[in-house]
This record gives C-alpha cells, structure tokens and sequence, in this order.
C-alpha cells in the first residue's frame, strides 16, 4: 500500500543565513510511503496512522537545521524506526520562496525512506 501525505505546511529556521535561523520561514513535506501488512480491514491498527506520521514530522521540523538535505535525512531515518510497517519511499522537503537572487517559488530536497 501506499500513504501519500501532501502539503505538510510549516514554519521553521533551517537555513545556512543568519537571517533565516532568526527570523524563519515557510516549509513544505511531501511523503509517499511504501506501508506493508494492511490486510483490508477497516482497523487504525492494521495501517499506519497518518497523524501519528505527521507529529514525527513536525518534531524534527521544529529541530533547527542548516540544510534541508539533514532535516529530510533525519525524517527519513526516523519514519521506519517509529513505524515498522513503513518499508520505502519518498520524503520531499521544500523550502519555499527561499531567499535568493531570483524569482523562486521553491527549492527541494528528496530522499529515500
């Protein structure tokens, strides 16, 4: 089974600009996790529970970090020790309208489960 989760919306002070860890910005994760085990039976205990997987998120976003890449390893090393059932797949963290020279609307991280 898959478990797609889009659009994870957070304020965070990751960045390597001073400016970024004082005053923060706008994050965005995105997750498609690979979940083994569901049997088709309509119990939270045969699945993941999508909230529970958003709270893991939140607590690592609210870590404060200089790279994205780090804070995206750290949620991709922790979804599976958390959640057995949680075999593979993506996390995408965005960083969005970040502060550059130029017209961006978001600059992206993406790693294996």
């Amino acid at each position: 089974m898959i478990l797609r989760i889009n659009g994870l919306r957070f304020y965070a002070y990751h960045g390597v600009m001073p400016r970024e860890q004082k005053v923060g910005q706008l994050f965005e994760v995105d997750l498609c996790l690979e979940v083994s085990g569901y049997d088709g039976s309509d119990s939270l205990e045969s699945t993941v529970n999508y909230a529970e997987v958003i709270n893991v998120v939140k607590e690592e976003m609210e870590v404060p970090s200089k790279l994205i890449e780090h804070v995206c390893w750290r949620i991709c090393r922790r979804l599976p020790a958390e959640f057995p059932a949680i075999t593979g797949g993506t996390v995408r963290l965005s960083k969005l309208h970040p502060p550059v020279e130029a017209e961006l609307s978001s600059a992206s991280v993406e790693l294996k489960v």
